[in-house]
């Protein structure tokens, strides 16, 4: 068998013994043309700069001009995604407890330890501190209950009262939004 390149000039000779080619490649060598975008492609999307000494270690030799634009998946690879800018909300608030966030999660089809299925989140956005009351669905006079409790608890700790109770707008934060409005 041959193994043939251009102009049927032989690159390897081998035989078939035992149902197996056997390659002697002796003093053969392999002359071998490549493209500088093919050259690229092949030895990993290596610098340009770095193909005419890696041409010589592995033996092919560079055809054509040298490009003056990098591809397109090295100039992709290259790129960078900007950071989402950090906005600190302490800039919305001076103090704890101005602005309670709350939302409710659940139902949950895996109980807590006390049968409960939901609960409700408050935020305070100054701290970022979390309080969290486990609930059994989505009833707001529950929902309101644990805002006040909450809302008690800050008042004792900071002295300060909630000036806003920042919500998605469900039908579970009626009792809440009632209770901030009086407040």
């Amino acid at each position: 068998m041959f193994i043939n390149q251009l102009r049927s000039q032989s690159i390897i000779n081998s035989t078939l013994k035992d149902g197996l080619y056997r390659v002697s490649l002796g003093n053969t060598k392999a002359f071998i043309s490549k493209t500088w975008t093919e050259a690229h492609e092949m030895l990993g999307h290596r610098h340009i700069d770095d193909l005419p000494r890696l041409s010589k270690l592995l033996n092919f030799t560079l055809i054509g001009t040298k490009p003056k634009s990098v591809c397109q998946d090295c100039a992709e690879g290259k790129m960078i995604r900007a950071n989402i800018p950090k906005i600190s909300l302490n800039n919305l608030t001076a103090l704890p407890c101005e602005i309670i966030e709350a939302d409710y999660q659940g139902p949950f089809s895996i109980k807590s330890y006390d049968n409960k299925n939901g609960n409700v989140k408050f935020v305070d956005v100054y701290s970022k501190y979390v309080f969290i009351k486990c609930l059994n669905g989505k009833n707001s006079h529950d929902i309101a209950e644990s805002f006040k409790t909450i809302h008690k608890r800050l008042l004792n700790q900071h002295n300060i009262p909630c000036k806003t109770f920042r919500t998605d707008n469900g039908k579970e934060f009626q009792g809440s939004d009632k209770f901030v409005r009086k407040r």
